[in-house]
């Protein structure tokens, strides 16, 4: 295993090869060349500049200046984002795809650039300003019903210093990023200092080369509450290209017109276990509401603009059903096993609320759940339409185990099922050992299983929700201390899922052979 100076000395020695199209940025710890971002930038596109000029100084002392046009006596350009690309230099990001980036060294100039995506701004800025504790009477004001304010965002993940969400596709962020792995950064963990591992350089230059990356998949987001109000953790997200082109609504938007005030909403809605309703059941079978699901989508379609897709979701915790639909049949356990109990009677009612809605929008896409007891797919349902896409969830503290493997068997069911990769979307339960799970909050390793579990995903799924182990909210936890910084709980393990999402032939022991040595010394 290499020394943290072998490995540095390796990267300058790499650098150092003569190619006569290598871009100078730092000599002698002095700055050669110049950053050049457009003057009407987008906001990650100036934290992209900003980022190369605070790592390049933390490395070499050279402090790059940021300008809106080249400089006449500066001898080397790095020009961040395309909007500040000059025309004559014909570089171009055709073929690049979805938040991908592309970097090119030549002559006197470097380009980091990409492809954004601003999904929060399109679809949610309208309820940007309305404080979190106010949007539910916000949101029945505008209804004129006790609906609930759909629950498929949390503007904590928004960074208000930095203008954009952790949802958003931000190819010329990554391409920075990128760069500055190429040089020797590594950022494991965020937390400043302890987590960033920066070289020590007196000489900078960018190697000769044309570089088009692609991500493995077009969407890959977390759910870490409040990331968006700690800097560091939002931009170590970032670093390791987390957001994606487009965003999928998944949530349990059955509750918008079933979960406010219950015992004031039609009580037709509502199972009847052993004769009482339970507010708890919805009754899927019931016409009026499924008219209703449908007329609060179509509120929720009409006030954020501009997704691709409207979700069908069954409740958080939904365990049992009326009474009258078990003797009907409906209740799968003995034939589909529990995972699969409820699935024909959840997709009797999506599909229903599908055709409904495609009356008033024939060319969206749907969401629904393959959760708990509808994890498995339907009996009856010989291919997944054509624009459905299914959210599997999925726990790794249950597949990362070698046996039972029952999870990824259910997962290539559905995949057996489906015409298009982008039918399939995995919310993944990362870690969920640590409190609030009451568990013991220990780090656990499991690379392999990882890659055996990516592998089963490559062309066959759109991308990734994925929750951590959230910090509990009676945990001790000052000002500012970001969710992920438990001493080293999970941060390898998202990291390497994160370079995965991007690289499908990631050599996992090279990287954890790195990761040990400039980590831990």
């Amino acid at each position: 295993m290499k020394s943290k100076a072998a490995f540095f000395h390796s990267l300058l020695l790499l650098a150092s090869i003569s190619v006569h199209a290598d871009v100078s940025l730092v000599t002698d710890g002095k700055p050669v060349a110049e950053i050049v971002v457009a003057d009407d930038a987008s906001p990650s596109v100036r934290t992209a500049a900003d980022e190369l000029q605070r790592h390049l100084q933390a490395m070499s002392g050279a402090k790059l200046s940021i300008v809106h046009h080249p400089t006449k006596d500066v001898a080397n350009q790095v020009f961040v984002g395309q909007g500040a690309v000059p025309k004559e230099l014909g570089f171009s990001l055709d073929g690049v795809k979805a938040d991908g980036f592309r970097i090119v060294a030549e002559k006197n100039h470097l380009i980091l650039a990409g492809n954004e995506s601003y999904n929060f701004a399109r679809s949610f800025l309208k309820f940007k300003a309305v404080p979190r504790f106010e949007r539910q009477a916000h949101w029945e004001k505008l209804l004129g019903k006790k609906w609930r304010w759909p629950p498929m965002i949390d503007y904590r993940d928004y960074s208000e210093q930095l203008g954009f969400h952790s949802i958003d596709g931000n190819g010329t962020l990554y391409a920075v990023y990128d760069f500055l792995e190429q040089l020797g950064l590594r950022w494991y963990a965020p937390i400043p200092d302890l987590g960033i591992v920066t070289p020590e350089l007196k000489d900078i230059k960018a190697k000769s080369q044309s570089l088009t990356k692609n991500p493995e998949f077009p969407v890959r987001n977390f759910a870490d509450t409040k990331v968006g109000e700690h800097l560091d953790e939002f931009l170590w997200y970032k670093s390791m290209r987390v957001g994606g082109d487009r965003f999928v609504p998944m949530y349990h938007s059955m509750s918008g017109p079933s979960e406010i005030n219950p015992e004031e909403q039609p009580q037709e809605y509502y199972g009847k276990i052993g004769g009482k309703i339970d507010y708890h059941s919805p009754r899927m079978t019931n016409p009026k509401l499924r008219e209703d699901m449908a007329a609060y989508l179509q509120k929720v379609e009409e006030h954020f603009p501009g997704m691709d897709y409207i979700s069908i979701g069954q409740p958080d915790g939904w365990s049992l059903i009326d009474s009258d639909d078990v003797a009907a049949g409906w209740d799968k356990l003995e034939a589909r096993g529990k995972a699969g109990r409820y699935s024909d009677y959840a997709w009797d009612f999506n599909l229903d609320v599908r055709n409904r809605l495609m009356k008033l929008y024939p060319d969206k896409k749907f969401t629904v759940f393959a959760y708990s007891r509808t994890n498995r797919i339907p009996s009856n349902l010989p291919k997944v339409p054509d624009n459905m896409v299914v959210g599997f969830t999925q726990t790794s503290a249950f597949w990362m185990l070698p046996d039972p493997r029952e999870q990824l068997d259910r997962r290539n069911e559905w995949i057996a099922h489906m015409n298009s990769p982008d039918q399939l979307y995995i919310w993944e339960y990362y870690l969920q050992h640590a409190s609030p799970r009451n568990l013991p909050p220990v780090p656990v390793i499991f690379p392999e299983l990882m890659k055996e579990s990516f592998a089963g995903l490559y062309d066959h799924c759109l991308g990734f929700h994925a929750e951590i182990g959230w910090t509990a909210s009676n945990a001790v936890k000052p000002e500012g201390y970001p969710n992920t910084a438990r001493p080293w709980i999970s941060h390898i393990m998202l990291y390497l899922h994160n370079k995965l999402c991007w690289d499908r032939n990631l050599d996992i022991r090279a990287t954890l052979d790195e990761y040990y040595d400039l980590f831990y010394g």
